[in-house]
This record gives structure tokens, C-alpha cells and sequence, in this order.
């Protein structure tokens, strides 16, 4: 909802390290842009508010959602609670009390992505998620600048930090998976279970938010193929080191293609080179080709800006994200060979052995390759 005057007053859900800084923004800058908006609740948990009242003196802290909800001086709920169910159901009321909708959520975007959209259109309700993917780079904004007027092919890229700061390590140190994934959880970039990143389903929930932006469309999320990395080994670095080649974890899509996968990039490629926990996109589309965005996926501050950026988009009726979509399928019918590392016999399919244990498969259908070896525990397989 557009208000016909300036003030716009919001409440933060969640003051971690996303909300705390979505708060410093508002509060710290200063232009016209950010001026007219106002932290008027924050919300957290009971036995956090006491410590945060005794830093911050100048907003409400509550634990008293419907507070929040039914005060009808708050224009739009941030949300940076994390998490699905409970941040759903915050949703939920957000629509019903008619309150515009940000949320650098997502998990909740990916797996609700629908029922969402439905509700925000069907209630004429703004849904912004920005900070969903690639923290403060403005990925959708850029997206958003090129489909106006240019017709979009697909992106590639690296989506997840935790992923490319192994798989670096790993290339540049010679240091096995297990060393890396410790440096990782060392610097703080991956957590104890590291499986939601390293496993590709961050990245996947990633690309299913960006497919379905560049096209305006819903896919079924389950339809995005996803490998992950945890079983590689240095042997598969050298490999591809041994053919001009670097493996990153990549998220791909055109119009009826999405997975995510290992991919062996050739080392002379801005992919490649690309280290660290920092993510690029590269964006293909007619008449620019390829328009390629780099830079730090994570961060309080950087995800915070992108939250903000939102907010402000919303005071100024500026329409990033639209609610409309068309439901559409994704097929995955993609041909090419595929690098493969496991224990398991492998029929039907044309295959050059490497040794005991590795192989090439020919020019195969990726939906095949999927169905074949989405079960295999023993499995490193990268795509070529």
C-alpha cells in the first residue's frame, strides 16, 4: 500500500545481526530517502528485551506480536526472524492487518514462494525480498533494469560463500575437504552442520527465487536438480586443474533448466577466479549478453542494505517486485557429459573410464543423470 504522506513507521522482527543493522541504518544515515522512515517496535524474544532496552532507548521493544500487528500506525513489518513456520504465520497477520512485507528470509520465500505471492497479490499487499539472495548485491533490482527492455536467457553463477570459500581453500592450498570445511567453520562461514550449504540446498532455494523473478513464473521447487560437494576430494581438484579447469558449485537456469552442481569452469574465466566467500552472478540476456554482479553474499550490514533498500522502494512506489506469475515447469532436458566419481556400477549410459572408480558420461540428458544417482551416498559428480 502507497500512503498519500511521507512518514512511514516500520517494526523489526528479529534483532540479530540482520535486524541490529537494519536499525543502525535507519537510525545512522541520514538523506531524504531514509528520513521519513521511522523504527517504531521491535520485536524479539522476552528474555532478550531487557538488555536491549538498557542499549537502546529511542524504540519500542516488544515480545507481544499482535502488538504490533494491530497498531495500525505500522506501515511495514521487517522480517529477520528466520526460520519457516513461525515466520509464516507472521505472514499471516501482516496480510490480514493490510501491513507491507519485507523479509531477508529465504527459506520462508523458497518453500511458501506461492502461497505468498497469492496472498500478497490477492490483498494488495507489497511482498520485497532483496536480501534473500546475495545479501547486499542488488540482484533483482539489476534484473528488474534489464527485463524492462531486453528479453533474459538465464544466469550462472555462485551463490553461496560457504561453498566457494571451501572449494578455493582447497584449489589455491591443496588442503582436503575436511581442512577446509574446518577453516570455513573457523572464520565463521559455515556452521557445525554445514550440509545446507555444502549439500547445495542454500544454493538451490537461491536459484528457485531467482528463476522465478526473471520470469515471473512459479516452479516447483523440488523440480531445481541439486549436488552437493561433500564428497570431493583432491584428486577431483587435480583432475580439473590437470585440464585448465577450476570446480566451483554452480546455480544455473534458463527458462525451463535450474540446477545446482558442481561444474568445472575454465581457470582463465572470472568464475574461476573468483575466491573466497564471495559470490557473482552472471545475467545473459539479448541485447547485453552477459551482465555480471560480484560481491560479498553475507554480512549484517550488507544484507541490511539491501532490507532498507527495500523499505525505501516501498515509501517511493518504486514496483521491484511484482506478485503476479503463471505456474510453469521446469525440464531439465539439458544435454551434457558429466564427470562422476563413486563406487556404484554405472549402466545405461555412454562412459569413458578414468580409473577404478571415476568416469566421464556422455552427452546425457541432466533430468537422467539426476534420476540415476539422486540416491547414491558415495557420489562426487560434476558437470563438464
Amino acid at each position: 500500500m502507497i500512503k498519500e504522506y511521507a512518514e512511514y513507521k516500520i517494526a523489526i522482527l528479529g534483532f540479530g545481526t540482520v535486524g541490529k543493522s537494519v536499525y543502525e541504518i535507519i537510525k545512522n544515515e541520514s538523506n531524504e530517502y531514509i528520513d521519513n522512515i521511522d523504527v517504531l517496535y521491535v520485536y524479539d524474544r522476552e528474555d532478550k528485551l531487557e538488555s536491549f532496552r538498557k542499549t537502546y532507548n529511542d524504540v519500542e521493544f516488544t515480545s507481544d506480536i499482535n502488538e504490533i500487528m494491530e497498531d495500525e500506525d505500522v506501515d511495514i513489518i521487517v522480517e529477520c526472524l528466520g526460520g519457516v513456520d513461525y515466520s509464516f504465520k507472521v505472514f499471516n497477520l501482516a496480510v490480514k492487518c493490510n501491513k507491507d512485507f519485507v523479509t531477508s528470509n529465504k527459506a520462508l520465500l523458497a518453500l511458501k514462494y506461492e502461497d505468498m505471492k497469492n496472498m500478497a497479490r490477492d490483498n494488495f499487499i507489497n511482498l520485497y525480498y532483496e536480501a534473500t539472495v546475495m545479501g547486499g548485491v542488488p540482484i533483482f533490482r539489476n534484473i528488474n533494469n534489464i527485463k524492462k527492455v531486453d528479453t533474459l536467457i538465464g544466469f550462472i553463477g555462485i551463490v553461496n560463500g560457504t561453498t566457494n570459500f571451501i572449494l578455493s581453500k582447497m584449489e589455491k592450498e591443496d588442503i582436503d575437504y575436511s581442512k577446509a570445511l574446518k577453516m570455513a567453520e573457523e572464520k565463521g562461514y559455515a556452521e557445525k552442520d554445514a550440509s545446507f550449504d555444502v549439500d547445495g540446498i542454500d544454493a538451490k532455494y537461491k536459484t528457485f527465487i531467482i528463476l522465478n523473478y526473471m520470469y515471473d513464473r512459479c516452479y516447483a521447487l523440488d523440480d531445481i536438480i541439486n549436488f552437493g560437494i561433500s564428497n570431493i576430494t583432491i584428486d577431483d581438484i587435480n583432475y580439473a586443474r590437470n585440464n585448465n579447469k577450476v570446480i566451483k558449485l554452480i546455480a544455473a537456469c534458463n527458462i525451463e533448466t535450474g540446477f545446482v552442481m558442481p561444474m568445472f569452469i575454465n581457470d582463465d574465466d572470472i568464475m574461476a577466479n573468483t575466491s573466497g566467500n564471495t559470490n557473482i552472478l552472471e545475467i545473459h540476456s539479448d541485447n547485453l549478453e552477459k551482465t555480471t554482479i560480484i560481491g560479498q553474499g553475507a554480512g549484517g550490514l550488507p544484507t541490511a542494505h539491501s532490507v532498507v533498500s527495500d523499505i525505501v522502494d516501498i515509501t517511493c512506489g518504486n514496483m521491484i517486485f511484482s506478485n503476479e506469475f503463471e505456474k510453469a515447469e521446469i525440464k531439465n532436458d539439458v544435454e551434457s557429459d558429466y564427470y562422476v566419481r563413486t563406487k556404484k556400477k554405472i549402466e545405461g549410459f555412454d562412459i569413458e573410464k578414468i580409473n577404478e572408480d571415476t568416469y566421464i558420461i556422455k552427452n546425457s540428458e541432466l533430468k537422467k543423470v539426476y534420476e540415476y544417482f539422486k540416491d547414491t551416498d558415495d557420489l562426487f559428480i560434476a558437470k563438464m
